[in-house]
């Protein structure tokens, strides 16, 4: 491989041995998320151009290390690029936003009131990846890669372990400060995201911030380094949170890397850094999870977040006075539909677009059945059109194409926003229902 870091003896045995231990199953959205990758690596080369221009190292991190180690790029059936730059070069990159084109926005924990530990992401206007934590926030949420610093660590372990317990708090509280809307969230049990919600309250979002930014400098000058910004959920901390600080000796210097054809760096102790991360089998690691595949977010190629935002979560509650309700989609959908608000918003009329293994709800039994074509007949002052099921992606594109702009979607559990197969859903609910058929 063209300006390859990786020693060669090192591609040989790769070559060798992950065809032998890593499987892949094709998932349902593989096309999608090819087109998904295609414009994540556009969000890449924006980054390393504006980089290159003032002197900035970016390099490979986490599963794009791991992918670009294994597969020369993405891990099979992946769906998001993580690089990362040491500290001095990622706060000189938080002062050059004004440096990307118009279409692409520089989304540091300051810049929008959203959280997801304290990194940075460089996202594509006009796209969207939509997390289920940001449903009702007003803030720019396109397609994205993930931007970490590297800081530096205590040597002694009781230290740091105080300030990992500090960052935690600290990161709490901000989730707080953007969540607090949420009943609960993340790994907090009830009283204590009650806790945060409450004293997050007397401190301001930009306060909280800085102490953030500077209980993360602090360190001892012995030479540990870590990445503190990637929220770990989990009452306590793991082993492999305890011991994740590394030597900066593995990110001193760099190598050379071209993930998808994109020429940027390796962190010259690469194999430790893995090794650390995954534990010593990383080759041998399968490339695909369990029976619930969830991608990093929801979707779309060239339809805004904030518009899909509004179609989200505004199902089922700005029904004005005499609008009839009418659900396109599947049978699953329509009873979760039913169990949400059966009792307020009797349907007037059903669109079934997929057939699934499931009871329509008997409070239903009295809604005409429609077609697609008569869809275009109905007036958006006196219809709610809500797609719903398990296959809503593709029932909104078959309303899309029958002429049809004027409708919200309704998905009970958003999860389902993220599965790389929709039919995995329906196991979900069978579980709910205590049913065991196939």
């Amino acid at each position: 491989m063209e300006n390859d870091g990786l020693p060669l003896a090192y591609r040989e045995l790769v070559a060798k041995v992950v065809p032998m231990t890593v499987y892949r199953v094709l998932d349902a959205d593989e096309q999608r998320i090819e087109k998904v990758r295609a414009v994540q690596l556009e969000i890449l080369a924006q980054l390393l151009s504006v980089c290159r221009a003032n002197g900035l190292t970016v390099f490979l991190m986490y599963g794009s290390l791991l992918g670009y180690v294994r597969n020369g790029g993405f891990i099979p059936g992946d769906d998001d690029i993580d690089v990362a730059l040491m500290r001095e070069d990622y706060d000189k990159l938080l002062g050059l936003s004004g440096s990307f084109p118009d279409g692409f926005l520089l989304q540091s924990p300051a810049a929008e009131d959203c959280f997801y530990g304290g990194y940075t992401k460089l996202r594509k206007r006009g796209t969207s990846c939509i997390v289920p934590q940001n449903w009702y926030k007003d803030c720019d949420e396109g397609i994205c890669i993930d931007i970490f610093p590297v800081d530096f660590a205590y040597a002694d372990r009781k230290k740091e372990q105080k300030k990992l317990r500090r960052i935690r708090q600290l990161q709490r509280l901000l989730y707080a400060k953007s969540y607090g809307f949420f009943a609960s969230f993340q790994d907090m049990p009830l009283l204590e995201w009650k806790l945060y919600k409450y004293a997050g309250k007397l401190f301001s979002r930009q306060r909280l911030l800085a102490a953030f930014d500077r209980l993360l400098a602090e360190h001892d000058g012995t030479g540990r380094c870590r990445i503190y910004t990637h929220y770990t959920a989990g009452a306590g901390f793991s082993s492999r949170e305890k011991d994740s600080s590394f030597p900066a000796e593995l990110v001193g210097t760099f190598l050379p890397a071209t993930f998808e054809g994109l020429e940027l760096a390796i962190p010259a102790g690469w194999k430790e850094l893995l090794r650390l991360r995954y534990g010593c089998s990383f080759l041998e690691m399968n490339a695909d999870g369990g029976q619930m595949k969830l991608r990093h977010g929801f979707y779309s190629l060239d339809v805004p977040s904030k518009v899909y935002k509004k179609r989200f979560s505004r199902a089922g509650k700005n029904i004005r006075a005499g609008q009839k309700v009418v659900l396109v989609g599947d049978a699953a959908g329509m009873s979760e539909f039913a169990e949400q608000f059966g009792g307020r918003y009797r349907p007037e009329a059903l669109c079934m677009t997929h057939t699934v293994d499931w009871p329509l709800p008997e409070a239903f039994g009295a809604a005409r059945q429609i077609s697609l074509h008569d869809l275009k007949e109905f007036s958006s002052a006196e219809f709610y059109v809500v797609v719903t099921g398990i296959f809503f992606r593709e029932a909104e594109a078959m309303l899309r194409d029958a002429g049809v702009r004027d409708y919200y979607i309704f998905v009970r559990n958003r999860e389902w926003l993220r599965l790389a197969n929709p039919e995995d859903a329906l196991w979900e609910l069978r579980g709910r229902a205590g049913r065991n058929d196939g």
